[in-house]
């Protein structure tokens, strides 16, 4: 600061004349005056700082690649894929007039402004990598032939449980087969789908069938399930002793059977029997009537033919399916189905059914009389008698349904069984020549 003295001289503080000593302002109008400066100061300072950011931008982010890609700060004006950045410039100086209140001069402090001249940047090319797509190409795998497919096999039994004597039927079939083997209860090659019937069976039987294809095997079975005969109608625990179903053979059976009573030509009921009469076919005995003579046949073990073994027993349930041939609703002609004792009448006969007048009847044959009745209805036809004889009582069913039973002079010595068809005074209306038929003859104790 120069001597107070000197008033020609001013001191610049800050771009502000010195007032004269004696007009010195007040330190409160100092820092006025300094706290009006400070924009402008704050002003160059902004300017200042804003152009290093921007250069440090460009030079850190811009001026830098990134995956092969420029980033670009652009303005409003972009050509020909250039994009510029232009920072603000003041057209023109800013002027600040201020009035002394010494000299009352106006005072005039022109603004620094620094300008940045316009700063255009090229955008770089931007670089297009292409990778170049590499195809394997895998070697075609041979031609492979396809699996053939498993075969399958069903079987099956209709009905699958019956009862002995009876048959059920049998039906299969299958896929992706070509030839059937048939084993167990049956056996052969088979077709590769079918049926057929089992025929009659006498006991429980299992049927294997295997089938064949180019996929492989296929295996399956079918049991059809045979319980046994029970009389007809009666209840209780029964043991099968005696069973024949005339089924399995074309002839009779004279191992168990003599087709005469006796000896052929022997008179019975006032009919001569004759084992001519006697045949079996279609699965039936058949006992013929004529004009003339009979037929009848027996299980007695005592007959005195050769090869006979018979069958007799002493007490149980004896029953048999039969045919009668009827004459205006009633039994034709004399037929009779009963057993009988080696000691007649000592022995006892028990008359199952006999066909006296043209009905079913029914007595018990001892020293002391033929106890018995006769049941009501026709019996002509197809029907079922049977007769529980057990100690000291003979019960009699016709059809499963009770008729009679006899208490009186029942024996208890061994009886054989005994069928026949004749004619006679005693019988129904003579009806020749006429067959009875029997579909089965069985025992149980």
């Amino acid at each position: 600061m120069q001597d107070t003295d000197n008033n020609d001289v001013n001191r610049v503080i800050v771009g502000y004349p010195e007032p004269p000593p004696e007009n010195k302002p007040s330190k409160i109008k100092q820092i006025f005056r300094l706290v009006k400066l400070y924009p402008i100061v704050f002003t160059i300072c902004g300017v200042l700082l804003c152009f290093g950011l921007g250069t440090w931008t460009y030079v850190s982010v811009i001026a830098q690649p990134h995956n092969q890609k420029q980033l670009v700060i652009t303005t409003a004006t972009q050509s020909n894929n250039q994009k510029t950045y232009s920072p603000k410039t003041s057209s023109s100086p800013k002027s600040t007039a201020k009035t002394d209140t010494a000299t009352s001069q106006p005072v005039t402090t022109p603004k620094t402004t620094t300008t940045t001249p316009a700063k255009s940047t090229p955008a770089p090319a931007t670089t297009k990598t292409t990778t170049p797509t590499t195809t394997t190409t895998q070697p075609s795998a041979p031609a492979t032939t396809p699996t053939p497919a498993a075969p399958t096999v069903s079987l099956s039994a209709s009905p699958s449980s019956i009862t002995t004597g009876q048959s059920a039927t049998l039906t299969w079939s299958s896929t992706n087969a070509t030839s059937c083997i048939a084993s167990n209860a049956w056996s052969g090659s088979k077709a590769t789908s079918g049926s057929v019937s089992t025929g009659t069976l006498t006991a429980t039987s299992t049927y294997a069938l295997a089938c064949t294809g180019s996929g492989g095997n296929a295996n399956t079975s079918a049991t059809v399930t045979v319980n046994p005969l029970t009389p007809l109608g009666v209840s209780g625990s029964w043991t099968m002793k005696f069973d024949d179903e005339f089924t399995a053979d074309s002839s009779l059976n004279t191992t168990t059977w003599s087709p005469d009573w006796f000896g052929s030509g022997n008179t019975q009921n006032q009919t001569l029997m004759l084992s001519s009469n006697v045949s079996v076919s279609g699965g039936d005995l058949n006992l013929e009537v004529t004009s003339s003579s009979g037929g009848i046949v027996s299980t007695n073990p005592d007959d005195g033919q050769p090869g006979h073994g018979g069958y007799q027993f002493t007490y149980g349930y004896a029953e048999s399916k039969i045919y009668l041939p009827a004459s205006s609703s009633k039994i034709a002609n004399w037929p009779a189905w009963w057993t009988n004792g080696q000691s007649w009448p000592t022995d006892g006969e028990m008359d199952i059914m006999e066909g006296l007048g043209g009905l079913a009847c029914f007595h018990f044959h001892y020293t002391g009389g033929a106890p018995g009745g006769c049941a009501t209805g026709n019996y002509s036809g197809w029907h079922t008698y049977g007769a529980n004889w057990q100690p000291g009582s003979v019960t009699y069913y016709y059809d499963g349904i009770q008729v009679g039973k006899i208490t009186t002079g029942i024996t208890s010595m061994p009886m054989y069984l005994i069928l026949e068809n004749s004619t006679g005074s005693y019988g129904g209306t003579v009806v020749t020549p006429a067959d009875m038929l029997v579909a089965y003859v069985r025992v149980w104790q």
